[in-house]
This record gives structure tokens, C-alpha cells and sequence, in this order.
């Protein structure tokens, strides 16, 4: 007679392969999300609760608005705490602590009138000692409230979104349970983008000196500069952005001479215009808005090597230094042009 197969036995013995495999795979799950996300310090701001679709800045403006003025909206309110204590308590994501919250977004004087662009999300990240910031909306589609989030590295300015519905009958914490969960599966997939790497979060001067290292300095053009500047329509004795760029191409290992009281004529000229304006007043702060235009010319030849523009907006106590402060910025990125045209003809010498 045949053994009969014990179904009970096998089943018993099969349910715990699984669960053994499953709790397997669930610790290296949770392990994987802890390697990823311990550096990921989180900073979730209260929802905006709205009606209309608004732009990330506008949104991300118009929720520190509601701190500075005292009048929060208590549903969105409510939601953010909700999902703090989910990404906390349940998945133990660092977040930067309420007090240094609340304390960080009242120092920033700042709301929703356009006084900032896309690198004031950045500054609000490092004041508040965050590297990611999670902000959103609340909004009703018929019956049900929908939550949509934004889930933005400061370093990188990269947006990742997530949402969630409420149903008219569910319950605000068991979608902030959901939602967290999807924001830690963002941490976990998109770190990478969400934080900058080391490379990124060097010096301009550390990146001229980088892209020069491979050269022999003994190759460099002779430079002089010339940068007229225009502040607030009135003209500039100590240009910022002259000043700049020179600073930045001898710290590369460039040879700088006096466009006027040379006695040896340069190998490359640069020449250009800067101008800065007043934008617009909020609180202690005031902005303002550097334009930079450049020219490098080849003397001996008349070549023009590169000729190139950046536009910044700069945020600071008074117009004055807020507007250099534009114009260094936006010579910094410029420099990495020149330089790197300057090297290309230096190439193109060599071979």
C-alpha cells in the first residue's frame, strides 16, 4: 500500500519557508532603507491646503508664509505631523527637530512674492540643516482630499512627487502611514539624485584648479580683464565681478596683467560688462538681480575664444551687497567657461 502524502505537514513546513524567506528579505530590505537613508536628514513642512495648482516655490513659499504669519492651516497641520511621526517613530528617518524648524523658516523672512528662485530652496535646506525637504498640498476632488507631495534634495534641487488620497470616510493616519512609506522607497531609490556628490559641492576655485591640473602651467595665456560695472545705475569703482574672475584665474595658475599699466602686452583679453539692479524688498531682506557679460579675445590673432552671459539673483540685508554678491555668483559660473575655452585653445595649439 502507498504512503499516503501528508498535505497538513507539508503545508505547515512550506508556510515556514516562506515566512523564514520573507523575514529574510524584509531585514535586508529595512537594512538597505537604513544604509540609504541615515544621511538623508528629512524636513517636512505643514501642507497647504488648496484649491488651485501652484508652482513648486510658490508652494514651498507659501507654506513658510502661514509660519511667519501665525495661521496655519490646521488640516495640513495636522497631516504633517502625522507624517513626521510616521518617518520617525516607524522608519526611523532623521528629521531635523520642530523648535529648529519652526525657528529656521521665522529667521528666513520670506513669502510668496517671487523674491526668490530656485537656489532659496537650497538656502532654506542649510539653514534648517536639512537634505531633503518633503512639502505639498491638500486639495478636494469630489468626495475624497488628495495629498500630493514634493520630495526635493537641497543640494541637487531634484523633485521626486508622491500622493495619497484621503477617501470622505478614511482617516488622515492611515494615509500618512502610506505616504511615508512611499517617501521612503523615493529615499531609498533616488537618494543618489537627491544629494549631491562631493565633486558638486566644491569651490568654484576648487573647480578651476581641478580642470587645470592635468595642464602645465607653464602653457597658460598671459591674462588681463576688464569688467565695466554698473550698480543700481551708477558706475562701480571696485568691480565685483573683475575682482572675481581675476581672483579665481590666478588661483588657477593663470598669469594676470593690468589691462592699463602693462608694459607686456597679454596673450588673451577679457573684457566685459556687468550691471546689477534692486529687485524687490521683503522684511530685513531685499534682492537683487547680476547680470554678467564676458569676451575672451586672442590678441595676436583676434580670435574670439569664448563669449558668454549668466544671470543671478542674489538675497542679502542691503541691494548693495546683494548685488555683488549676484555678480560674484554669476562670474563663478562663468570662469569654469573661460577657463575651459582657454584650455581648448591650448589643445588646439598642441597638436
Amino acid at each position: 500500500m502507498k504512503n499516503k502524502f501528508d498535505w497538513k505537514k507539508f503545508n505547515k513546513g512550506f508556510l515556514i519557508i516562506l515566512l523564514g524567506i520573507n523575514f529574510h528579505i524584509s531585514s535586508g530590505w529595512i537594512h538597505s532603507v537604513e544604509a540609504q537613508t541615515d544621511e538623508l536628514t528629512v524636513a517636512v513642512l505643514p501642507m497647504a491646503v488648496t484649491g488651485q495648482e501652484t508652482g513648486l516655490i510658490t508652494e514651498l513659499m507659501s507654506t513658510i508664509k502661514r509660519k511667519l504669519t501665525d495661521k496655519p492651516d490646521t488640516m495640513g497641520e495636522e497631516f504633517s505631523l502625522l507624517l513626521t511621526q510616521e518617518l520617525s517613530a516607524t522608519h526611523g528617518i532623521p528629521l531635523v527637530d520642530r523648535a529648529e524648524l519652526d525657528k529656521g523658516l521665522a529667521e528666513l523672512e520670506l513669502g510668496d512674492s517671487g523674491l526668490v528662485d530656485v537656489s532659496t530652496a537650497a538656502k532654506i535646506g542649510n539653514i534648517i540643516g536639512a537634505k531633503v525637504i518633503v512639502t505639498g498640498r491638500m486639495f478636494q476632488v469630489q468626495a475624497n482630499t488628495m495629498v500630493v507631495t514634493k520630495i526635493i534634495g537641497v543640494e541637487t534641487s531634484r523633485v521626486f512627487s508622491q500622493t495619497v488620497t484621503i477617501p470622505k470616510r478614511g482617516s488622515m493616519g492611515e494615509a500618512a502611514t502610506l505616504l511615508a512609506i512611499k517617501i521612503v522607497e523615493d529615499l531609498r531609490g533616488n537618494g543618489p539624485h537627491l544629494v549631491a556628490k562631493n565633486e558638486l559641492q566644491q569651490s568654484p576655485m576648487e573647480k578651476l584648479q581641478g580642470m587645470v591640473k592635468d595642464y602645465d602651467a607653464k602653457q597658460f595665456p598671459v591674462v588681463s580683464i576688464h569688467i565695466d560695472e554698473m550698480s543700481m545705475n551708477k558706475k562701480v569703482l571696485d568691480p565685483a565681478a573683475e575682482t572675481e574672475l581675476g581672483f579665481l584665474m590666478q588661483g588657477a595658475g593663470f598669469t594676470l596683467v593690468d589691462h592699463v599699466s602693462t608694459t607686456t602686452p597679454p596673450d588673451v583679453e577679457i573684457e566685459g560688462e556687468a550691471f546689477s539692479e534692486f529687485g524687490l524688498r521683503k522684511g530685513n531682506l531685499v534682492s537683487s538681480k547680476g547680470r554678467v557679460e564676458v569676451k575672451a579675445i586672442e590678441r595676436k590673432t583676434g580670435k574670439i575664444l569664448v563669449i558668454d552671459r549668466a544671470v543671478v539673483v542674489a538675497v542679502d540685508l542691503s541691494p548693495e551687497i546683494a548685488g555683488k554678491k549676484a555678480l560674484q555668483n554669476a562670474t563663478a559660473q562663468l570662469s569654469e567657461r573661460v577657463v575651459r575655452a582657454l584650455l581648448k585653445n591650448i589643445k588646439t595649439k598642441t597638436h
